[in-house]
């Protein structure tokens, strides 16, 4: 099971999508369960973005995505969270 290491932009930008009411705590927290105990879950919808050697998205909700990154072969680093094209911006 891989541990989960975060951003200091995905922790803001996190408290913002929970804050304007996008994003649910218990999406959040769905997301995460996911990501830790079977990543390769369907509903993460999980692609390599494109122009990257080893940045990848996920789907939080149909609107909200996660840029992350292998860091090692147990970590997840995550990088941004945003609604859609805005999380694929750089942190």
């Amino acid at each position: 099971m891989p541990k989960i290491s975060r951003s200091d932009k995905f922790i803001k930008e996190l408290r913002k999508l929970v804050g304007k009411g996008v994003l649910t705590i218990e999406q959040v927290e769905k997301f995460l369960r996911l990501i830790e105990e079977n990543p390769r879950h369907p509903s993460l919808r999980i692609k390599k973005i494109q122009g990257t050697a080893d940045i990848f998205e996920a789907s939080v909700n149909m609107s909200v995505r996660v840029s992350f990154q292998y860091i090692k072969p147990d970590t997840v680093y995550l990088r941004n969270i945003g609604e859609h094209d805005m999380t694929l911006k750089r942190p």
